[in-house]
């Protein structure tokens, strides 16, 4: 007997997109807030105080892109808007059962222009995101045949735990990429080093 190789191990790593999932993923309100955070521009309708985001390592750099110090630390966003007892929100249209929590965040400068007459910059950012579709030994202690239920989901997430870590079948990556464009103002002079 031979297995096609729709059953065959898939080892290599893949991505996957979507563009449905791309265009719901920029609406969502905890990507808008990451993105906006991110940057942390004056103009920004959300900012995280206190901490250097992208304006903030740009004004470090003297306004510079070549000189900034790349921004670590921004954290991940999540798709956990709703009820997951209610099956609201996230938890209804499954964004919270499929992705919840983003894994990586990778953004991109791939335009930049300082306009020193008129004292600001425009950026162009690619926001990629990227997730593991697969499952890791808490999901299997909570979700699968030990966690205290018997059901056929349980059952699944269990054979899927197998699949992945005793035959070796490697997660799917979920990607989600966008770019968004900003024009920033910057104090006046503010385009020399300090």
């Amino acid at each position: 007997m031979t297995l096609s190789r729709e059953f065959e191990p898939q080892r290599a790593l893949r991505f996957w997109s979507d563009t449905g999932l791309t265009a719901d993923a920029q609406a969502h309100p905890n990507i808008t807030t990451f993105v906006h955070r991110a940057l942390s521009a004056p103009n920004s309708p959300e900012r995280t105080a206190g901490q250097v985001r992208i304006h903030q390592a740009l004004e470090k750099a003297g306004w510079d892109i070549n000189a900034l110090t790349p921004v670590t630390g921004l954290g991940v966003p999540a798709f956990n808007d709703g009820s997951p007892a209610l099956h609201t929100g996230d938890f209804s249209n499954g964004l919270g059962v499929m992705i919840n929590g983003i894994q990586h965040v990778i953004v991109v400068a791939k335009e930049y222009r300082l306009d020193r007459a008129r004292s600001e910059y425009l950026i162009k950012l690619e926001y990629v995101f990227y997730d593991v579709f697969g499952l890791d030994d808490d999901d299997l202690r909570e979700y699968g045949a030990d966690g205290g239920l018997d059901s056929n989901a349980s059952q699944g997430i269990t054979a899927w735990w197998q699949l992945q870590f005793q035959h070796g079948y490697a997660p799917l990556i979920t990607r989600i990429a966008f770019e968004r464009e900003f024009r920033v103002p910057i104090p006046p002079g503010g385009g020399t080093r300090r």
